[in-house]
C-alpha cells in the first residue's frame, strides 16, 4: 500500500477538483466501495437533480423504498443509455407522468450472482419485490435473467462535477467496448475517486478508471479477475472486510474474482473500533 503523499491541508479542491487532490494524496482506494448486498437499478432517462434516484420517484415510494433499502443493506441508483434528454419541464407537464420502464436487480452475495430485468407498470411495483429474500441472493420471481456482466459509470455531474468530467468519456469508450451493457448512473460514492465503475453482478467497484485503463478492465473481468490497481472492493462485504480482503490479495497475489473468500466477520468490541 503506498504512503499517503504530504500535501498542503488547505490544497483548492474547487479549482482543482477532487479527484485530481485525491490522486495528488496518493488517497488508497481498498476498503472504499459502499456496502451492498445487492443492487437496485431504476432505468430513468433524466434530467438527475442532485437527489436521485429518489427524485425521480413519487415522495411515498421514494421514503418506503429507501427505507427497505436500508435495512436490507441494497443499493439503489438510477441508470439511462447515453442521448438527449427529456427537458425537466416536459417531464413536469407530461400526462400521466412517465412511470412506466423497468429495473434491474442484481445479488453480489458470492456464490448467489445473478442479475434480472423486472418491467415495471408504475413506480411502486418497486414496493412489491420482496428486497429481504433479495438481500440473501434469492432471485425474485418476475422479470428475466440478464447474462453475462453489466457495467455502471457514474456520470451524475449534478452531484459532484467530477464525476461528469471524468465519468462521460469512461462511459464511451466502455460502450465501444461492451456494447448493449454499459448504463450512466447516478452517484456510486466516493466521487473523488471518478470515474467509477460498477460491474454487476458481481458487485465490483473500481475507481480512478480512465481512457487508457478501461479496455485492460473489460478484459481482465472476462478472464474472472480484478484490476488490483483500480479496484475499490467487493460491495457485498462491509468496508472492513474488503479491507482485509485487499491486504489478503496483495499478500497472496492472487487476482481472481472468486480466489479469496470471507470466512467470518467479527467486531472486536462493542465501540466499533476493530474488526
Amino acid at each position: 500500500m503506498p504512503e499517503l503523499a504530504v500535501a498542503d491541508r488547505h490544497a483548492a479542491c474547487v479549482p482543482q477538483g477532487c479527484t485530481r487532490v485525491s490522486s495528488q494524496l496518493i488517497e488508497p482506494l481498498l476498503g472504499t466501495a459502499p456496502h451492498a448486498a445487492a443492487w437496485l437499478l431504476l432505468v430513468h432517462p433524466g434530467p438527475w437533480s442532485a437527489e436521485a434516484p429518489s427524485a425521480v420517484l413519487n415522495p411515498v415510494v421514494a421514503g418506503e423504498l429507501s427505507r427497505r433499502c436500508t435495512e436490507h443493506h441494497i443499493r439503489t441508483v438510477a441508470v439511462r443509455r447515453a442521448g438527449p434528454q427529456i427537458p425537466t419541464q416536459q417531464l413536469a407537464d407530461a400526462r400521466p407522468r412517465p412511470e412506466s420502464g423497468s429495473c434491474y436487480v442484481a445479488s453480489s452475495q458470492p456464490g448467489q450472482t445473478w442479475i434480472r430485468r423486472v418491467p415495471l407498470t408504475t413506480h411502486r411495483n418497486l414496493l412489491d419485490l420482496d428486497l429481504r429474500a433479495i438481500a440473501n441472493g434469492n432471485a425474485p420471481g418476475v422479470g428475466e435473467p440478464v447474462a453475462g456482466s453489466l457495467y455502471a459509470v457514474c456520470t451524475h455531474g449534478k452531484r459532484d462535477a467530477c464525476c461528469a468530467a471524468h465519468g462521460r468519456p469512461v462511459h464511451r469508450a466502455l460502450s465501444r467496448l461492451a456494447p448493449g451493457r454499459v448504463w450512466e448512473s447516478t452517484h456510486l460514492g466516493g466521487h473523488r475517486f471518478a470515474a467509477n465503475v460498477l460491474v454487476l453482478p458481481e458487485g465490483m467497484l473500481y475507481g480512478r478508471v480512465n481512457h487508457d485503463n478501461v479496455a485492460s478492465l473489460v478484459e481482465t473481468h472476462k478472464r474472472g479477475q480484478i484490476v488490483p490497481a483500480l479496484w475499490r472492493g467487493c460491495s457485498a462485504m462491509p468496508q472492513p472486510a474488503q479491507a482485509a480482503e485487499w491486504f489478503a490479495r496483495r499478500a497472496t497475489g492472487l487476482t481472481g474474482i472468486d480466489g479469496v473468500a470471507i470466512d467470518q466477520i467479527r467486531q472486536t468490541n462493542g465501540a466499533g473500533h476493530g474488526w
